[in-house]
């Protein structure tokens, strides 16, 4: 059952991210580097970073233990109450981000030239009003998934990104691009919610959840929200950072972004978000065993992200050249994407790792940990930003990002080891560590061939292709230690 709900989970989210990556490839396809392409990116990005810095993961933090333990008609119950809640909280929100979008636009690009402030707050007064929609779709996805019903949210994100498309490529007004796009994303959101709340409609009249102890509910948010806001505002953070660089900047820090964004999402927090209900419910009816399954999710989410960050550092050039090397933006923009990439593919195995025990603690309902090590990341990524972007540029505010999560990881192994008896023997062993040396081993005559090739777009995708493979072959070296990881798995999740 796991497994099916991960590739279902899988599917969706790769075809939506892949779409969403399109999205951003068609952006720089229009736009280019220049102050029209910030604008456009901070108008598509700006509805969901608020949102998640208010909902998205203080929800998932705080209802899927509740919707695991309710089931369907009480979890049913507390869903709509919730969706009902936000949606008007955030209608209001709405409101006064409308008012106040010219200093809105001021705080987060404050690098960039009137003109081109005031096309952002246009913008962000426009796609304001997306946030209600994206409110109910986050609280409304999180219930689905708590309970194991992943197809319908697994696909939503695509429907809304082919919409986004379709006015990228075919409706954005040559006068009003921005206001079109706005309008575009509004017309995603209605359809997305629509998606979503029609699976749900047999629990509309669902029973009182008796249970619910809702001061409980809102205590834990609150501390929740300052430990997932505290993430969220990275990007945020280094928008604007990445504003001081002139106009441009914001579009190139956010091209490098997405190219880590992307495997992130699709293959390594993956595993996260299909654990985190069945740890919660491990926990819950099987407290002593929760490691076991931890400990296998681990070694994946390092395995994974090491497959993946190895041939992509090799040669960032030619792949960056592959998603943006047409359309717009020049060659010298492309090599800053590249740079800046790879500096982010760094930061990537820290991330995944950072996510999953982010999820554990959050199965223990161990907010107060959480809320400590994202402080830590928020201050250390403010810290590194303002020291490392005038001496590094762009590139410094991934550096700083890697130096963040760096001390996340720190403080969540102190944490999970001395409160949640984790012992790292459960993730580290000699077969994981051997794979890792070996994988790295395979990868040192690789970057020599990723100088050589970088003017052969051809040949360099060939030579990323061979290495991926040759680093396959080094797990499947490895192959009784990686049907370990499943197994556990599929135990938890049967029983």
């Amino acid at each position: 059952m796991l497994i099916r709900s991960g590739l279902i989970l899988a599917v969706g989210i790769l075809l939506g991210r892949l779409l969403g990556f399109f999205r951003e490839t068609l952006i720089a396809s229009q736009f280019g580097v220049s102050g029209l392409a910030d604008v456009a990116i901070l108008t598509l990005t700006l509805p969901d970073l608020f949102m998640n810095v208010l909902l998205g993961g203080a929800v998932s933090i705080v209802l899927v233990p509740e919707f695991v333990r309710l089931k369907d008609a009480g979890s049913a119950w507390l869903h709509f109450r919730i969706s009902i809640i936000s949606a008007l909280v955030c209608l209001v929100l709405a409101v006064v981000v409308t008012i106040l979008s010219r200093p809105i636009a001021l705080m987060l690009a404050p690098g960039v030239s009137a003109q081109t402030l005031s096309q952002i707050a246009l913008g962000i007064s426009w796609s304001a009003w997306l946030m209600p929609l994206i409110a109910c779709a986050t609280v409304t996805t999180t219930w689905l998934q708590a309970l194991g019903r992943f197809s319908v949210s697994a696909f939503s994100t695509l429907l809304y990104n082919i919409v986004l498309v379709l006015v990228l490529a075919f409706a954005l007004s040559p006068t009003q691009p921005i206001a079109s796009l706005a309008i575009g994303m509004l017309v995603a959101g209605v359809l997305r919610c629509f998606w979503l709340w029609w699976d749900t409609r047999r629990f509309i009249n669902a029973e009182r959840a008796e249970s619910v102890v809702v001061a409980s509910l809102l205590r834990r948010y609150g501390m929740a929200l300052v430990a997932s806001s505290s993430l969220f505002l990275l990007p945020l953070i280094g928008r604007a950072m990445a504003s001081q660089t002139g106009e441009g900047g914001i579009a190139i820090f956010n091209y490098a972004s997405k190219l880590v964004e992307l495997p992130l999402a699709v293959a390594i927090t993956l595993i996260a978000n299909v654990m985190f209900a069945t740890l919660a419910h491990t926990i819950q009816q099987q407290p002593k065993t929760w490691s076991v399954m931890f400990g296998q999710g681990q070694r994946l989410v390092i395995l994974i992200a090491w497959l993946i960050t190895l041939p992509a550092f090799c040669f960032s050039l030619p792949l960056v050249k592959i998603a943006f090397g047409w359309g717009k933006i020049t060659e010298f923009h492309l090599q800053q994407i590249a740079t800046v990439w790879q500096w982010g593919l760094l930061s990537l195995v820290f991330q995944g790792v950072v996510s999953l025990n982010t999820v554990a603690l959050a199965a223990h309902r161990n907010t107060r940990a959480l809320v400590s090590s994202s402080l830590l990341g928020l201050c250390s990524y403010s810290a590194g930003c303002y020291l490392l972007l005038p001496l590094y540029g762009l590139s410094g505010l991934m550096a700083a990002l890697l130096l963040a999560y760096i001390i996340m990881l720190i403080e969540q192994w102190r944490v999970l080891v001395t409160q949640h008896q984790l012992q790292l023997s459960q993730v580290i062993n000699k077969s994981f560590v051997y794979a890792l040396m070996l994988m790295l081993l395979i990868t040192i005559p690789m970057w020599f061939l990723g100088s050589f090739f970088s003017l052969n777009t051809v040949a360099a995708v060939m030579a990323a292709i061979v290495h991926t493979l040759l680093l396959l072959g080094a797990l499947y070296m490895v192959q009784p230690e990686v049907r370990a990881m499943a197994k556990p798995l599929l135990r938890m999740r049967e029983a």
